[in-house]
């Protein structure tokens, strides 16, 4: 005989369901609206800030009840990192062909097009990084490494080719570029109408790579 229970393992004391009827935690509607959530708290958190991304404005943008969020991010922190999280992670670049500076500008001109969120996010992630720094460790973690190791494969094979010199550290690069991408920015050297970021940055990368 099948033996009846009250259910309580599925209810709040308060008497309502932890889970909603009809949605299995990790099934594929779950896992939507959880990766959805995420890809609009990035919206959030690029154009607000971390202060300025509203728990409630994230729930709305996705299209779900804000009740509905919670249930996914119980802490506004946990958010925070997945947003981070749908950032680009570089694994996906094929290298060109041909000689290292072109091998080397279509990198640099391809992580442009899709890092537009970078110094904009990082400088959040910094500026949170004392009251919230598992933001700041998500950054680092998720693309700045990342975003450094794929400078690293692209230097070392201009080392072998004798077409980059010796002694370039990738973290030198990686931090120029992200730097200039702070300074177009802020306003300091921004880019012109007529100059791709690509053009400006290999102007200045390129010749303190070459032997």
């Amino acid at each position: 005989m099948t033996q009846l229970t009250d259910g309580s393992g599925d209810r709040y004391p308060s008497g309502r369901r932890k889970q909603p009827l009809g949605i299995r935690t990790g099934g594929a509607a779950w896992n939507q609206v959880h990766q959805e959530l995420a890809v609009v708290a990035l919206h959030f958190l690029t154009e607000r800030g971390y202060g300025g991304m509203a728990m409630d404005d994230v729930a709305e943008g996705a299209g779900v009840a804000k009740r509905t969020i919670y249930r996914h991010y119980p802490a506004k922190i946990e958010l925070g990192v997945a947003a981070v999280r749908q950032m680009p992670t570089y694994g996906e670049f094929e290298p060109a062909e041909g000689p290292m500076e072109q091998q080397l500008r279509a990198y640099i001109g391809w992580t442009y097009a899709i890092e537009a969120s970078l110094p904009l996010v990082l400088a959040t992630a910094i500026a949170h990084s004392g009251s919230d720094p598992q933001l700041l460790a998500a950054v680092r973690e998720h693309v700045l490494i990342p975003r450094e190791a794929a400078f690293a494969a692209h230097l070392k094979r201009g080392q072998d080719t004798g077409e980059i010199k010796a002694d370039i550290k990738p973290a030198a690069v990686s931090a120029l570029s992200t730097g200039m991408q702070f300074d177009h920015f802020t306003g300091l050297h921004p880019w012109s109408s007529d100059e791709s970021g690509t053009d400006y940055a290999m102007s200045i990368i390129w010749p303190m790579l070459r032997p």
